[in-house]
């Protein structure tokens, strides 16, 4: 049997049913049944073919695990006719990555199809929509800023299952993680992304999230993201360039149009500092800064991997019903999705800047 279920996106009126006749059932301004759904699955396709603000921080994958090199360098030797060279092997680790199931429920009455106006379905279609992208967001920061593991069924890992965050100190993880070594620089399990410094040490603290990408291999330009009650603070700073207006640079020989990258919905560039990109994200909370290198959506070195169950597809949000006479009378929006860090557990830096120098998870609303 294949695992499938009724929902609006193939709803299509069956042979026995009287078209003519249900389209006596129209609503307040005129609109049917099928225009109705017509228009839900509209709305629906659009928002699942959205390019959120983080589609340059994430990864979508089906698969419940990520595997990934850790720890100690393989080396050369010395070619000889005669003595194979010894057998090496570098060492490995993994994680889980969560999926969660959300619904959000609507009840539309026969009498409400008959009395109602569309625009009032809209509106809460819209409303639907909203939160599950609101949720998205929240859940994409959250991990960003949180050093403790998720673990167990409640989060969507099975009984034993961690989601852990960047490279740590080992004792803040159940995933000891040793980052390889590059460029000549080797590295311990103690090694620490999630920072803290005094509010006084800002700019020092920003350059030291900027090299503990770079001395990881990844190059620059960077992106970091910080809340809007911190934007003047880092916009005061010395070494901050304000965003221009994309304009033509005269040279000696070539003139080149430069900026900034594109904003999203919601947030927005406001300028660079120490090869970084500054993005407000409002949904940051103030004292918090995240950093990393994005390769391109799409990417696996990217810092985050969103889990989607294969059951249901990667799509997003679908709107499914219980009743399959009459599908709006119990129909709720579902989507199966989780995020976590990807393979790549150095690509993301984390700042926490107060009057101490003690990390504390953010709480992300």
């Amino acid at each position: 049997m294949t695992f499938q279920v009724h929902d609006l996106k193939f709803v299509s009126l069956p042979v026995g049913w009287d078209a003519s006749y249900l389209e006596q059932y129209r609503m307040a301004d005129g609109i049917t049944f099928a225009q109705v759904v017509g228009d839900i699955d509209q709305a629906l396709r659009l928002f699942n073919a959205e390019q959120p603000w983080y589609n340059n921080a994430i990864t979508l994958t089906d698969q419940p695990e990520v595997e990934y090199r850790q720890g100690g360098a393989l080396v050369t030797e010395p070619h000889s006719e005669y003595t194979p060279p010894k057998p090496q092997r570098t060492d490995f680790t993994g994680h889980m990555l969560p999926v969660l199931e959300r619904d959000l429920g609507f009840r539309f009455t026969r009498d409400f199809f008959v009395k109602g106006r569309m625009s009032m379905v809209d509106a809460s279609i819209r409303a639907g929509i909203e939160a599950f992208r609101q949720y998205r967001e929240q859940q994409i920061v959250r991990r960003a800023l949180r050093r403790t593991d998720d673990s167990g069924a409640a989060s969507g890992l099975g009984s034993s299952g961690l989601s852990p965050g960047f490279a740590t100190t080992a004792g803040s993880t159940g995933v000891d993680f040793t980052p390889p070594p590059f460029g000549g620089e080797t590295f311990a399990s103690t090694h620490e992304h999630f920072l803290s410094y005094a509010a006084a040490n800002l700019a020092a603290a920003l350059k030291v999230m900027k090299n503990h990408l770079l001395e990881h291999g990844h190059q620059p330009p960077y992106e970091m993201w910080i809340s809007t009650e911190d934007e003047a603070t880092v916009a005061a700073l010395t070494d901050f360039f304000d965003i221009q207006p994309v304009t033509v640079v005269y040279g000696s020989s070539t003139a080149q149009a430069v900026g900034v990258p594109g904003n999203g919905v919601g947030q927005r560039y406001i300028g660079s500092i120490y090869d970084m990109y500054v993005r407000v994200v409002p949904r940051v909370p103030q004292y918090y800064y995240f950093a990393y290198k994005p390769y391109g959506n799409g990417d696996p070195r990217n810092p985050f991997r969103v889990r989607y169950d294969p059951r249901w597809g990667a799509e997003g949000v679908q709107l499914l019903a219980t009743n399959a006479s009459y599908p709006l009378s119990d129909a709720y929006l579902f989507e199966a999705k989780g995020v976590g860090v990807g393979e790549d557990r150095t690509n993301g830096v984390s700042l926490f800047v107060d009057a101490g120098t003690t990390w504390s998870n953010a709480t992300v609303a």
